[in-house]
C-alpha cells in the first residue's frame, strides 16, 4: 500500500470513529509473549500509579474476620501564585489567589477468579495489591477450586488473605460448590453479608458499592426475590452521585459464557436508579463494554460500563464470540483493575502481572 493510500485510509478511519463516539480512538492489536490485547485507547490522561510508599500488608486472615476501616479522604494542597491586574509603575505588592487543593483518588482495586491450589499465579496478582491502599474487591469464584475450606485457608489465605481486613467479596459459583457456600461464608465472615444472602453495600470514599450475590439458582436475582428488593430500597436510599455494583456473572461477555439473561433484572434496576459501573469476574479475561442499557443498546446518556476482570490467578479462556459495545480485551495474562474513585468521576487501568504499565486506562464521569 502507497504512503498516499495509508494517508486516506487513516483519515477515513479517524472520521468514522469521531463520528461514532464523538472523541479520538483508535484500536490497537499488540501480542508480548502469551499476553494478547484488544483494545480502543481513548487518549485520555491516567494517573493511577501506585503511591510511593508501599503499603505493608495486613496479617494472614484468620477465619474471624476484622473490621474493614473506613477509607478517610486525602488532598493534597497545591499552591500556585498568579498576579492579578498588576499596576505598571506602582510598588505595592501583588495580590495572590490560592486554588481549591486536589483531589486524590480514593484507590479501589481487585480481581475475580483467584486462587487455585494447583497453580501460583494468584501470588502474582497479590503482589499487585501490595501497591496500593485502600479496599479491595473481589468479583466471585475466591477459591476458584472447589470450594473446600481447606481451598480458601491454604490457597486463598496465604495469598490475598493477607489483605483480608481490607477486602469485600462476592460470591462465584466455585464459592457455592460446598454445601451452597457454607465454607465461603465460614472464612469471609461478616465480611460476606448474610450467611446465605451474600448481597450488602458499602461506601468507598463519595462511592457507594453495592456487592450482590449472582448464584441466581440459590438466592434468586428477578423481582419477586428478597435480593431484588433489598437491590431496589438500597438504591432508592442512596444519597451517592457516584454508584458502582459487584458480583460474579456478566450480563454478556465475548468469551465462551456469552449472554446471561438471569442478571438482568440487576441491570433493570442500576440503569432506572443511575449506577455507572459494574463489575464481574467468571469469564477468565478482562473485557471493558462501552456504556449500555440493559438490553445492551449504546447508552452514553445513561449507560452502565460493565467490567469483567476474571484475571485474579486461575485458568485462562479465550475469546469466543465478539460481543457488540466491547471496547476492550486482554487474554492470557493475569492482573487487577485499579479504579481511582472521585466524586464525580472515575479513572480506571488494567495492570497485568507481566508489565508496568497499564493497558486500557481512561477515564469517565459519573451520571
Amino acid at each position: 500500500m502507497t504512503m498516499k493510500k495509508r494517508l486516506i485510509l487513516f483519515m477515513l478511519i479517524f472520521s468514522a470513529s469521531l463520528l461514532i463516539t464523538g472523541c479520538l480512538t483508535w484500536q490497537t492489536f499488540l501480542q508480548t509473549g502469551s499476553m494478547i490485547i484488544y483494545s480502543y485507547a481513548t487518549g485520555t490522561a491516567f494517573a493511577l500509579t501506585p503511591p510511593t510508599q508501599t503499603p505493608t500488608p495486613t496479617a494472614t486472615a484468620t477465619h474471624t474476620p476484622t473490621n474493614t476501616p473506613t477509607p478517610t479522604a486525602t488532598r493534597t494542597p497545591t499552591y500556585t501564585y498568579t498576579p492579578t491586574n498588576t499596576p505598571t509603575e506602582t510598588a505595592s505588592p501583588t495580590s495572590t489567589e490560592t486554588p481549591e487543593p486536589t483531589a486524590t483518588p480514593y484507590y479501589f482495586i481487585g480481581a475475580g477468579d483467584i486462587s487455585m491450589c494447583n497453580r501460583s499465579d494468584h501470588y502474582n496478582t497479590a503482589l499487585l495489591l501490595e501497591k496500593y491502599p485502600g479496599e479491595i474487591f473481589t468479583a466471585g469464584d475466591n477459591s476458584n477450586d472447589e470450594g473446600y475450606a481447606e481451598e480458601y485457608k491454604n490457597c486463598f489465605a496465604p495469598s490475598w488473605g493477607r489483605f483480608f481486613s481490607r477486602i469485600h467479596p462476592v460470591p462465584g459459583n466455585h464459592d457455592y460448590r460446598v454445601k451452597e457456600g457454607k465454607p465461603y461464608y465460614d472464612y469471609f465472615g461478616k465480611k460476606a453479608g448474610k450467611k446465605g444472602e451474600g448481597y450488602y453495600s458499602y461506601d468507598v470514599g463519595p462511592w457507594h458499592i453495592i456487592a450482590l450475590n449472582s448464584n441466581c439458582d440459590y438466592v434468586g436475582c428477578g423481582p419477586d426475590s428478597e435480593q431484588y428488593k433489598w437491590l431496589k430500597r438500597d438504591l432508592k436510599n442512596n444519597p451517592s452521585r457516584c454508584t458502582m455494583a459487584i458480583w460474579h456473572h456478566p450480563r454478556v461477555s465475548s468469551a465462551p459464557e456469552g449472554k446471561d439473561k438471569s442478571v438482568k433484572p440487576f441491570w433493570d434496576l442500576l440503569y432506572e436508579y443511575g449506577a455507572d459501573v459494574i463489575v464481574n469476574g467468571h469469564s477468565h479475561i478482562y473485557e471493558r463494554y462501552a456504556p449500555q442499557n440493559p438490553d445492551l443498546k449504546i447508552d452514553y446518556e445513561s449507560g452502565l460500563v460493565q467490567f469483567i476482570v476474571g484475571t485474579g490467578g486461575a485458568f485462562f479462556e479465550d475469546l469466543k464470540t465478539i460481543q457488540a459495545n466491547s471496547q476492550a480485551k486482554i487474554t492470557q495474562t493475569h492482573g487487577i483493575l485499579v479504579f481511582g474513585l472521585y466524586e464525580d468521576r472515575y479513572d480506571w487501568g488494567f495492570l497485568p502481572v507481566d508489565g508496568v504499565s497499564f493497558f486500557d486506562s481512561g477515564t469517565m464521569y459519573c451520571h
